[in-house]
């Protein structure tokens, strides 16, 4: 086994690797078993599997090799017994030690690393977090895949963060594979692969993420200008009621990309987009009601429109609602109250409502 998992003398080969740590394990060499894990848990040969991975790591240790015994604490979790930490939590939290380290419910040892990023105590968030993960709670390998990625609290390691999202998005967490996607998207400790990232994008919309399939959309729409593409995405992300999917969908019928030119879809489009408080949605409406074009021309509803996409934190639309009050248009004039729009888009980092604020104080308003 280990002549074909490292090439010595024949052709390198883990599947053939692997029949032969099972057979050595089989026989009861713990150091084959111990192998066939490492396998399981790094997909060589194999499909990734960390229940069999446990599985081989504890027979390994029960056969006596130190290695096994290791992987397997690594992977699962001794039994803590610290009383001197116990004497430091509150009821609540001696409740989730007792239950995370004493029972290996994955839940409480999640909550428990989580009360000590509180504290804020790294080293212990994460050792909670790690027994969680490798107690199947995607949501926490997913957690430490980002603290490994952004190396906000430890140093940063591509290789860790890689591990834990991979983790994650085995266990079905749409969040694990989007990261891992972004990993290999800008070759963040691996080579750039854009077929490898849109795969993990892919298989994270699958799992009906309607934001992420939104996402998927806009990158077919705007890096590929594969139109038709994104409108599946945009179409699915809608279904699912992702606001921003349909408000995209509607820019496409509204533009012609990749469909028939409808106004009439892109406007019912935008109308979903708006009742699911999509900003974008409200203010294409704005627009269509303000120029009037496939619609009747309604200063009133496109003041609507961009108040309630104001409201949702759309800097464009509260600079287009200050341009109304300014204007008079659908509304009485009111140039305090097209200053205080023009304000709270420049808040909201938009330019050109920086540019009519200044405009406005200049002129002594």
């Amino acid at each position: 086994g280990f002549a074909y998992r490292k090439g010595n003398g024949v052709k390198q080969d883990d599947s053939k690797a692997n029949i032969y740590y099972e057979k050595a394990c089989n026989l009861n060499y713990g150091g084959g078993c111990h192998n066939l894990g490492v396998s399981y848990e790094q997909g060589k040969g194999v499909k990734q599997d960390y229940k069999k991975t446990t599985t081989y790591y504890k027979k390994a240790c029960n056969l006596g090799t130190q290695l096994g015994c290791d992987a397997y604490r690594n992977l699962v979790g001794a039994v803590w017994t610290n009383n001197e930490e116990t004497n430091n939590l509150d009821e609540k939290n001696r409740n989730y030690y007792d239950a995370c380290v004493n029972h290996n419910k994955a839940s409480a040892c999640r909550e428990l690393g989580l009360s000590y990023a509180e504290k804020p105590d790294v080293q212990k968030a994460i050792t909670y977090a790690d027994k969680a993960c490798n107690l199947n709670d995607a949501e926490s390998c997913s957690d430490l895949g980002e603290v490994f990625l952004e190396g906000k609290y430890v140093k940063r390691d591509f290789g860790k963060a890689k591990t834990y999202y991979e983790k994650a998005c085995y266990m079905g967490h749409s969040g694990g594979c989007v990261n891992l996607g972004d990993i290999y998207y800008n070759g963040y400790g691996v080579q750039q692969n854009f077929n490898t990232a849109f795969a993990y994008y892919e298989k994270a919309c699958s799992m009906n993420d309607g934001s992420v399939c939104n996402n998927l959309g806009a990158l077919y729409e705007r890096a590929i200008q594969d139109y038709k593409t994104a409108k599946i995405y945009y179409e699915k992300a809608c279904d699912l009621n992702e606001g921003l999917g349909c408000a995209n969908l509607g820019t496409l019928y509204h533009n012609g990309y990749g469909v028939r030119q409808e106004l009439g879809t892109a406007h019912n489009y935008f109308i979903k987009a708006c009742n699911l408080n999509d900003a974008q949605g409200c203010f294409n409406l704005g627009i269509e009601y303000g120029n009037g074009k496939g619609i009747e021309q309604d200063y009133r509803k496109a003041k609507y429109y961009y108040e309630k996409a104001c409201n949702l934190g759309m800097g464009e639309g509260c600079n287009n609602l200050g341009f109304f009050y300014g204007k008079g248009m659908g509304v009485n004039q009111n140039i305090n109250t097209a200053k205080k729009y023009f304000e709270k888009a420049c808040n909201l980092d938009n330019q050109e409502g920086c540019h009519n604020y200044k405009l406005l104080n200049k002129q002594g308003y």
